[in-house]
């Protein structure tokens, strides 16, 4: 079974309690991959709330794998992703999705009113989600193909539930050919710039609406 079990344990820190759990299990350090929980991250947001987040880890076959994650926000509800990698002789790739019905979308209006979370007057923003896919394959020994690309139903969806791989202030989405032979070398590509920001685009400040 690979598997080293624990029981009547007690995490703490600095000889202080955090947590009892009567029994869990763990992988071995001999196994490399294993489906099961991984750990369980809390945080914490002014208009999201108290969070929860509990990955779940599907290994399915030595080439590729899934991941489900549910989060729990208290002022916000449930937020689901997933992310499916896979791997081949020449590359890999991977694909994530994310997604969720906000309860309160009030609670991201401040001291300048509406903006991208909450949703303009009158349209709140309800469901939120995202696509988001990276990519590389070698084509030959000469040429690779590669892509990164964000899709998502508004510009700040990412970096507001801090989607991984996903959330900077200003994401560059791209596709790319590149070769490479001797000293000559060729390098074309596709580019969006995504500046993730709560500001509403139609407001003059918005950095979005500057770029080229």
């Amino acid at each position: 079974k690979k598997t080293v079990r624990f029981e009547n344990s007690n995490f703490e820190f600095f000889g202080f309690p955090l947590a009892y759990l009567p029994a869990f299990e763990i992988a071995d350090p001999t196994v490399k991959r294993k489906s099961g929980f991984l750990i369980p991250g809390i945080s914490y947001k002014s208009d999201l709330g108290v969070g929860v987040k509990v990955p779940y880890y599907f290994a399915l076959s030595p080439t590729y794998d899934l991941t489900v994650t549910g989060s729990g926000y208290t002022k916000q509800g449930f937020l689901g992703e997933a992310e499916w990698r896979q791997r081949f002789n020449n590359g890999q790739y991977s694909l994530k999705i994310a997604g969720i019905r906000q309860v309160d979308p009030d609670e991201f209006i401040d001291s300048d009113g509406h903006n991208v979370d909450s949703g303009a007057a009158g349209d709140p923003n309800k469901f939120r989600g995202m696509m988001g896919t990276k990519g590389q394959f070698a084509i030959n020994p000469r040429w690779d193909f590669g892509w990164d690309v964000l899709l998502q139903t508004d510009k700040n969806f990412s970096r507001t539930y801090a989607i991984e791989d996903f959330n900077d202030s200003v994401h560059r989405s791209s596709i790319y050919l590149t070769g490479l032979n001797g000293r000559n070398y060729f390098d074309v590509r596709a580019m969006r710039f995504e500046v993730q920001e709560e500001t509403l685009s139609d407001d003059p400040t918005a950095r979005a609406g500057k770029q080229p």
